[in-house]
């Protein structure tokens, strides 16, 4: 799929809200790093809108539902010239583990038979010879494909890392020049020029800015219509959402008539800021559209919801992360408390260091949460989510988590989705999670780039700008 278009050979201006001083996909934490990062390196699979598994790097995989056996095709071979092997996958897992990884999503391995690490490499995954090998897991766990898939589990040389280098079998080679990060197509004859211009949007001045092609934020408030003069707002469709969630060591959420009024409030303050915006709309489930089967949003508890209001004076904390929601939108939700008899509510805005160690400290009774999901499968969705935030002390939902562990043993999809709506009902009925926003990601464009924005994984590599 073609996410944008441009004349093959020119220079393209983007501009990102997040930096990319790491070219290292192992320590990349944010959808526009992995948008640069898929330019220059391959994953083992890739996992389209519709959970079809393919891959450009293995001629066939199998899985016996314990053993996940690869043959790598002939010929793939890296930007230096060099030929990918076993090895290179074995070691691009491993240093996951190693003493200087910075890796936010190793714990995805858990799943593994082991996840020891001897002579430097996963015990667990075993060399068969240069073109195949064979990854071992505890037991049944079909998300291993989805979760290999990620963009921080790249491919990369064992050879060139080992002697400083970081290359991969990805379309793009990456050159820092100026502060800026350019990337070249690889195919290209020499001297045929930069292709992609990425510059850090806070280091540009408003002139610099004036002349970016493309400019991606995370900010989903829509105020930056001032600076972004000549551009045009327009987003970038994915399955992320914004959901507020119960402390479950909060006194106050003991009382599950205020957990219920708390729901009500934020649902209804979603659907009216959803109305003035394009990033955020409202949603009524947990799970966002396009991975559970239709029956699953067309159910919903707010009709077993008790509508009378409360009088209800003790202060309610609810932390919101700098740049989440605009004044306007704010006070829509202190409005909708309100009108619940929600009447004390104390909304403070932190920086993202102060937002974490509120939550780590567990001093909030609701809190906001924006979680950037990328797989079109249940069963990839929930486990990263238990592996996540959902597995934290004031979070905790151990018997959610650990139904979904289970659930994903079962091999008949037909009975995977039944139980899984089952256990969803459940757990949204406690109501100590509020469903609030699907959420796109947010760009602004000059009026003369083509942009898909239907297209809905935050996963799409910047070497899709180019037309084939």
């Amino acid at each position: 799929m073609i996410l944008y278009s441009f004349t093959v050979g020119a220079n393209v201006k983007i501009a990102m809200s997040h930096s990319f001083t790491s070219l290292d996909p192992r320590d990349q934490q944010s959808y526009q790093q992995f948008m640069i990062t898929q330019s220059i390196y391959q994953s083992l699979f890739e996992i389209d809108e519709f959970a079809k598994i393919s891959s450009e790097i293995l001629e066939n995989w199998k899985f016996d539902g314990k053993n996940l056996k690869l043959k790598i095709k002939k010929g793939v071979m890296f930007t230096n010239g060099s030929f990918l092997s076993s090895s290179d996958i074995q070691f691009s897992l491993s240093r996951h583990f190693d003493s200087k990884s910075k890796s936010i999503v190793k714990d995805y391995l858990e799943c593994l038979e082991s996840v020891k690490v001897k002579d430097g490499v996963l015990i667990s995954v075993v060399i068969l010879d240069e073109q195949n090998l064979v990854i071992k897991l505890k037991r049944y766990d079909p998300t291993i494909m989805f979760i290999l898939s990620m963009p921080a589990f790249a491919i990369i040389s064992s050879v060139a890392e080992k002697q400083g280098q970081l290359v991969g079998t990805g379309p793009m080679i990456p050159s820092f020049e100026n502060n800026k990060l350019f990337l070249k197509n690889k195919d290209l004859a020499p001297g045929q020029g930069k292709i992609i211009e990425i510059s850090n949007l806070k280091s540009l001045s408003s002139e610099q800015v004036e002349v970016q092609d493309l400019i991606l934020t995370s900010n989903l408030v829509e105020d930056q219509e001032a600076m972004l003069k000549g551009h045009v707002k327009d987003k970038m469709e994915s399955l992320s959402f914004l959901h507020f969630y119960g402390n479950r060591t909060s006194r106050l959420l003991e009382n599950k008539r205020i957990r219920l009024q708390l729901r009500l409030a934020v649902q209804d303050a979603s659907k009216e800021i959803s109305k003035d915006s394009i990033y955020l709309k409202s949603a009524n489930r947990f799970i966002p559209r396009k991975i559970m089967a239709k029956e699953y949003y067309n159910e919903s508890n707010d009709n077993q919801l008790n509508r009378d209001n409360v009088d209800f004076r003790e202060k309610i904390r609810i932390p919101m992360l700098k740049g989440q929601f605009s004044e306007h939108q704010i006070e829509l939700f202190r409005i909708e408390f309100a009108k619940k008899g929600l009447k004390n509510i104390e909304i403070r805005s932190y920086d993202l260091g102060d937002f974490v160690n509120v939550f780590k400290k567990g001093e909030f009774d609701l809190l906001p949460i924006i979680y950037m999901a990328n797989f079109p499968h249940v069963t990839g969705f929930t486990h990263l989510i238990c592996s996540n935030f959902m597995g934290t002390k004031f979070l905790q939902a151990n018997d959610f988590c650990k139904g979904v562990s289970n659930i994903n043993q079962m091999q008949s999809s037909e009975e995977l989705h039944k139980e899984y709506l089952f256990l969803l009902n459940e757990m949204e009925s406690e109501n100590y999670i509020f469903p609030a926003f699907e959420t796109s990601l947010p760009l602004y464009r000059k009026s003369n780039v083509e942009f898909d924005s239907s297209f809905h994984r935050y996963e799409s590599g910047l070497w899709k700008i180019l037309k084939k």
